[in-house]
């Protein structure tokens, strides 16, 4: 496995759906930025995003289609 990223520490603490593997895709600016419906683009398809604090129930509908 290689995980690339000038992040100093990237912890997964929710998953949706069993193990998975993919290219990274930060999502936010920085830790205290929620994911929104806005934040979610085809070009995520596919892709392991990562957030900030929170998730809205509309980002987390959305990134499941």
């Amino acid at each position: 496995m290689t995980i690339e990223s000038e992040a100093a520490y990237i912890q997964g603490i929710f998953g949706i759906g069993g193990e998975s593997r993919g290219d990274l895709h930060v999502v936010v600016n920085n830790r205290d930025e929620e994911i929104t419906k806005d934040s979610i683009n085809s070009s995520h398809a596919g892709k392991i995003i990562v957030g900030g604090s929170f998730i809205s129930l509309d980002a987390y509908k959305k990134q499941l289609n």
